[in-house]
């Protein structure tokens, strides 16, 4: 059977302190993620690149979605996406993404 192959990149930045990141992707509206990643950012204002890559069944020829999300493992403080303290990093051109790949099988 064929496997859909997601991956995603997201360029993370904390705003006022450390803070440890969570990165996980979902398909469609289930509640669970199918796969996830953890990294500590220990300075604030640098950017860390954080990578997640997860694999489901292609088992429909109906459309799905697929979705990145983010957050921080505890706190509430700001967290910037491709930018550091509000900044956009390379001109504004640093790129966060999220590809998927279906693969025969």
């Amino acid at each position: 059977c064929n496997v859909c192959l997601v991956r995603s990149l997201v360029h993370l930045s904390p705003r006022s302190s450390a803070v440890s990141f969570v990165l996980a992707l979902f398909q469609d509206s289930t509640a669970d993620s199918f796969a996830g990643c953890f990294q500590y950012g220990a300075v604030a204002t640098a950017v860390y690149p954080n990578i997640v890559e997860g694999s489901v069944i292609a088992g429909t020829t109906s459309a799905t979605t697929f979705k990145v999300r983010y957050g921080q493992g505890s706190g509430s403080q700001n967290i910037d996406v491709n930018s550091s303290d509000g900044t956009g990093l390379l001109g504004g051109v640093l790129l966060s993404w999220l590809s998927v790949e279906e693969i025969m099988g």
